[in-house]
């Protein structure tokens, strides 16, 4: 190749690997998304027990902690909210929660602490999720993060994936953000939503290349016999991301994991772009390290947007005359981008 035609050739191909992965990606995701929802279960709900861990006192957390008792959902729940004794402010919150909670049909509240000399974990979210845990009543678990808030259907339809086939051990449910006010908070909804950063395309690649599904994000159901299995969340201490580790540790007992259709709302309305650069480096450091299949899928997707504009720039200058045509491909990218956000949305 002639050295003068590098700038038109490395433009030509940035663009090209983005527009043909989009559509990769794309088929993927719906036909993982058509199979899962073939198996859904279409009986009668059983109830669940919804575990809380929390630590500190976050921004609305009493609307979060009062979504999670009032989401609609057909059959009892118990909710436990798990903490500990030094955290007054968060006690304080569930007490309120729980008076208000009594005029609830189907609904129990309690507040699970430790015992006063009990030492904590490294991991002090697992630690808090296998204490409130023992006090479950329920076949199916549920754990949802301090953040997180359901929508009408979002129980549901997480329950029945998890009873679909029964073999599945876990089912969780992938993160939106709404109420996005800040440009942190904004990002993190372009990236969680409308990238390959989506949970739904990283378990899709890894469902294609035969992996185990996730159990990542801010909801997981899990069945009662799945973390007996593995002795509840006691895998989980030392991990960061002790969602990923439960779930490679059930899977390994031979159940099955899947993602539900419905995702589950972060609340993240201020969160300003140092926090959302701080998450992603994190997510990102994340994935690597258990070397998750869709990692390979960052690169080819989201790269192309960053780099397009300079090597459009370096084409026009060394073929000025193709100008439209390096044009015409940095739309065709952008285009097809904007189409697979719409499709992820």
């Amino acid at each position: 190749m002639n050295p003068a035609e590098f700038p038109g050739q490395l433009h030509w191909t940035v663009c090209s690997f983005g527009v043909v992965s989009c559509f990769l990606f794309g088929f993927t995701l719906l036909w993982r998304r058509l199979s899962m929802r073939l198996q859904r279960y279409q009986g009668a709900l059983p109830g669940i027990t919804i575990l809380k861990p929390f630590d500190g006192d976050d921004p609305d957390l009493e609307v979060n902690f009062w979504n999670t008792c009032t989401a609609d959902y057909p059959s009892p729940r118990q909710v436990l909210f798990a903490t500990a004794h030094d955290n007054v402010a968060g006690i304080a919150v569930v007490r309120r929660i729980q008076e208000r909670a009594r005029s609830l049909p189907g609904v129990t509240v309690d507040l699970v602490l430790p015992d006063p000399d009990e030492p904590p974990w490294i991991t002090r979210k697992a630690w808090h999720m296998h204490r409130a845990w023992a006090r479950a009543e329920h076949a199916v678990i549920v754990n949802s993060d301090s953040g997180t808030r359901l929508q009408d259907d979002t129980l549901e339809l997480l329950v029945r994936t998890l009873l679909g086939d029964p073999r599945r051990g876990v089912a969780w449910a992938s993160y939106t953000v709404l109420e996005a006010r800040a440009l942190g908070a904004r990002l993190t909804r372009l990236a969680w939503t409308a990238t390959s950063m989506c949970f739904f395309v990283v378990d899709a690649m890894g469902g294609l290349a035969g992996k185990v599904g996730l159990s990542a994000a801010g909801l997981v159901a899990f069945r009662s016999e799945a973390l007996d299995a593995i002795g509840g969340f006691t895998g989980g201490e030392g991990f960061v991301t002790e969602d990923l580790e439960i779930g490679r540790l059930i899977a390994e007992q031979g159940w099955t994991l899947a993602a539900s259709p419905a995702p589950v709302i972060r609340h993240l309305p201020d969160l300003p772009l140092s926090g959302f650069y701080q998450r992603q480096l994190r997510w990102n450091v994340v994935v690597w390290s258990f070397k998750v299949t869709g990692r390979w899928s960052y690169p080819l997707v989201m790269g192309g947007l960053a780099l397009v504009p300079f090597t459009w720039v370096g084409g026009c200058l060394a073929f000025p005359e193709r100008t439209a045509e390096y044009t015409a491909l940095m739309g065709t990218l952008y285009s097809t981008r904007l189409l697979w956000a719409v499709v992820l949305s």
